[in-house]
């Protein structure tokens, strides 16, 4: 696994947390989405997804686009179900998505069958994701 990126399967919760450890640039977290799909295949399908973005800023214009309209339809075609992602973001970042294209990759997202929610907190992002 990369230094700057940390996945967890968690069995109690059945769930993939996703930690980027550092800052990066969108190609490599292009990547890491990719490196993220694998490892949810690789865990009998795991469809509930924890991805902390606190350490790394939100992508660009070009990057939300490609996750709306190529990444968010692929996993959704190639899931047994229904995929959930709660993002971890700093209240800077939840601005950002609701400002910028971050919230245009959601709402495609959503059409495609893949349920996101942003959180500050990892407690009710963790209740949320699990449906605890």
């Amino acid at each position: 696994m990369a230094d700057h990126l940390s996945i967890i399967f968690r069995s109690d919760l059945q769930a993939l947390i996703v930690r980027w450890l550092a800052p990066v640039d969108d190609e490599q977290v292009q990547a890491d989405y990719e490196t993220v799909e694998a490892a949810a295949k690789e865990n009998d399908g795991c469809r509930l997804w924890m991805f902390d973005v606190r350490r790394r800023s939100l992508g660009s214009d070009e990057f939300n686009n490609w996750v709306g309209k190529t990444y968010f339809p692929r996993i959704a075609k190639s899931s047994v179900g229904p995929v959930s992602i709660a993002f971890l973001a700093t209240p800077r970042q939840l601005a950002g998505v609701v400002l910028g294209s971050g919230q245009g990759a959601v709402e495609q997202g959503a059409k495609a069958g893949i349920r996101c929610r942003f959180f500050a907190d990892e407690g009710p992002a963790l209740t949320w994701l699990t449906g605890h």
